[in-house]
């Protein structure tokens, strides 16, 4: 099936605006590569992304966005000195909230049969939280995200009732966070081998999006990675 000359040419923006933001190192390091991979294939394109993250953020009572103020941001994880000194040298305007964010990886495709495939595959892949977000069929084109279930919020100071947790809860929030962090970037790798093998299989022609034939993938689940995926120094 031949791709609608509207998605490569909007395709083409967004790969413009992401070799700006490679150059000007806006992008999480390690899921360039899967990035690469998606964009390598004709029919889909990525729009925004992150690895995973731990996050301080400070939530006023409005609780509107734009009003928010983001204190610490962590994609590689943080020792528990830095985590716990943050924290105590903050006085929140509103409430301090710890944030762990699962990676997810937003993206669009020129067809429907393309975005049913894909999301199936990451479910089959343990990837629950995936979806479409929008249909445009007069543009051809299928919005979709791609994410896992990592997710921490936990209220830990505030502007009128002060600090709420002591040192020794800290250190368990720190290791559940570092936990969360550390798995949902080995879930990505899994995503990023399984989306390898996909453009492999589709550029020797052998992948069909309207068969739901997952056995070629069963590797990658039975052969997932249990070591560090990242360096927290």
């Amino acid at each position: 099936m031949s791709i609608p000359v509207a998605f490569l040419n909007r395709k083409k923006q967004f790969m413009e605006k992401l070799d700006e933001a490679k150059r000007k190192n806006l992008v999480d390091r390690d899921v360039i590569p899967l990035l690469d991979i998606i964009n390598s294939l004709p029919f889909a394109y990525t729009t925004s992304s992150c690895s995973g993250r731990i996050m301080l953020i400070d939530i006023p009572p409005s609780e509107k966005k734009f009003e928010s103020n983001r204190i610490a941001r962590w994609h590689f994880g943080v020792d528990f000195d830095t985590f716990w000194r943050t924290i105590l040298d903050y006085k929140p305007f509103g409430t301090l909230w710890l944030k762990v964010d699962s990676f997810i990886i937003a993206f669009a495709v020129s067809s429907l049969n393309w975005a049913k495939y894909l999301i199936k595959l990451a479910r089959f892949l343990g990837l629950k939280y995936s979806g479409i977000r929008s249909i445009n069929l007069r543009s051809n084109h299928i919005f979709m995200d791609v994410a896992s279930t990592e997710h921490v919020h936990l209220p830990i100071s505030d502007s009128i009732e002060g600090l709420l947790i002591d040192e020794r809860y800290a250190r368990f929030i720190h290791k559940v966070a570092m936990h969360k962090l550390m798995k949902t970037k080995t879930k990505m790798k899994k995503f990023e081998r399984a989306m390898t093998l996909l453009r492999d299989l589709y550029f020797d022609g052998k992948i069909d999006p309207t068969r739901e034939d997952f056995s070629a993938y069963e590797s990658i689940i039975k052969n997932s990675e249990s070591s560090k995926v990242f360096n927290s120094k």
